[in-house]
């Protein structure tokens, strides 16, 4: 995997859209990223798994919270799943620690997504 691409794989679990991305989210991929997770958002609660994502970029972490904005405006839940300590630490260093709704595992993922 290359830094300037994400791939991005859709399950659907109950009404719970999975997104599982794979690479990097940066100044060349935050479009695509922003695109496909916006519209995501919009049709109900979404889970992020983050595992295979190996940086986030200042440009990335903005996009995240725009995606963030766009699920609180549409009243649905966006969680975040295997998160690594590296990105963690962006998000802190972004100021985004408190935005997101964080899960230890996929089951606690699905439990809070799917919560009204």
């Amino acid at each position: 995997m290359i830094l300037n691409e994400i791939l991005i794989s859709t399950e659907k679990i109950d009404n719970v859209q999975v997104l599982k991305l794979q690479g990097s989210i940066n100044s060349f991929t935050e479009k695509k990223f922003r695109e496909v997770l916006s519209v995501a958002v919009r049709q109900g609660p979404v889970i992020m798994d983050l595992e295979d994502v190996h940086l986030i970029s200042s440009k990335g972490a903005q996009a995240l919270k725009e995606v963030y904005q766009v699920s609180f405006g549409h009243k649905n839940k966006l969680v975040l799943v295997n998160i690594s300590k590296p990105i963690l630490n962006v998000f802190k260093m972004a100021g985004l620690n408190g935005f997101f709704l964080i899960a230890g595992d996929e089951e606690a993922a699905l439990k809070m997504a799917s919560k009204r």
